[in-house]
């Protein structure tokens, strides 16, 4: 017996038992019998556009508006060192839509995700949790989590263009003809922490009229390229996020880019107001590029990739429209 109550006593899986009066009458091994004691359980959910499996974890996509319902949720550990029996949570991916170029590039949407430090996984409970997933110009929104649309790029519009707009990844500025150009958008607008993007390009000055790149979403996104004389200013790149994340059977979410992982959020490419030049080209993440004009080998402007988030590229007319958002959720099912 005292061999049996050692193994009983000894295990992480125990807690002491206290009655009303406070006083100690015994362990409990959780997980196992009835009465009062814990009983283990997973996480059981349904929702998305597509889900898949990554070994012990189910990944839940939205790739447009719908809602996270989860009928059970979990009180076993979600990753090494969590307690166990204490409320369940998610891992997610939160990229918002990015947003059109004028003649300044369009900004990537902001990127947010608790990948990989699980302190910041979004706490569960059983209910409907409604998922936002932006479109072009569109912030994306799950469970207290906002990623906020990229800003869009200024057009030309002589002394008075304007300075790009704020947002996630702030759009590029507008060509202009006073000797100081214009200054691109500011990213990481709203603040959050860490940055949900970084900053547009400026415009070129005086005979340069000539539109800022979109800035890049992400933490480690890159700020637009201020705009060169013989060019549209480069969107910058994104942000990427290790395959990891998805698991070796999930469709191919995001976009390759210069380094390893899955790439999001790139912004858009600037473009000329005038004259065969090129545009700027479009950051890692699914930026669009911007348009080249002239009769010598035109090219329209880009549009922002579908679920990566990236910026449109820009152009004298109409620009490119910014790619759409994506919100994914994952976490431990068995």
């Amino acid at each position: 017996m005292r061999d049996i109550k050692n193994k009983l006593t000894s295990g992480k899986n125990t807690k002491n038992i206290k009655s009303k009066k406070g006083k100690s009458f015994g362990y409990q091994v959780l997980g196992f019998g009835g009465g009062d004691r814990a009983v283990p359980q997973f996480t059981v959910a349904s929702g998305g556009n597509a889900t898949h499996t990554d070994g012990d974890y189910k990944i839940h996509a939205f790739t447009g508006p719908g809602s996270f319902v989860v009928s059970q949720a979990g009180n076993l550990p979600d990753f090494p060192g969590d307690p166990l029996a204490g409320p369940s949570s998610v891992s997610y991916l939160v990229v918002a839509g990015g947003t059109g170029g004028a003649v300044g590039g369009g900004g990537g949407g902001g990127f947010r995700t608790s990948y990989p430090s699980p302190a910041g996984n979004n706490p569960i409970s059983a209910a409907s949790f409604p998922v936002t997933v932006g479109g072009n110009n569109s912030d994306s929104v799950f469970n207290g989590v906002t990623s906020t649309a990229g800003g869009s790029g200024q057009h030309y519009t002589g002394p008075t263009s304007q300075t790009g707009s704020p947002g996630g990844a702030g759009g590029g500025g507008g060509a202009s003809s006073v000797p100081a150009g214009r200054d691109g958008g500011s990213g990481n607008t709203p603040p959050t922490s860490p940055p949900q993007g970084k900053d547009g390009g400026r415009s070129g000055n005086n005979s340069q009229i000539v539109g800022g790149g979109g800035g890049g979403g992400g933490p480690n996104g890159q700020v637009g390229e201020n705009s060169p004389t013989s060019r549209g200013g480069n969107g910058g790149n994104g942000q990427p996020l290790a395959t990891a994340f998805f698991g070796p059977n999930a469709p191919s979410y995001g976009v390759p880019g210069p380094s390893s992982g899955r790439w999001f959020s790139g912004g858009g490419g600037g473009s000329y107001h005038q004259g065969n030049i090129d545009g700027g080209t479009g950051g890692a993440g699914g930026g669009g590029r911007g348009t080249r004009l002239g009769p010598s080998n035109p090219l329209p402007a880009q549009s922002g990739t579908a679920n990566t988030g990236g910026g449109g590229g820009a152009s004298t007319g109409p620009g490119g429209s910014g790619g759409s958002g994506l919100v994914i959720i994952k976490y431990k099912f068995q």
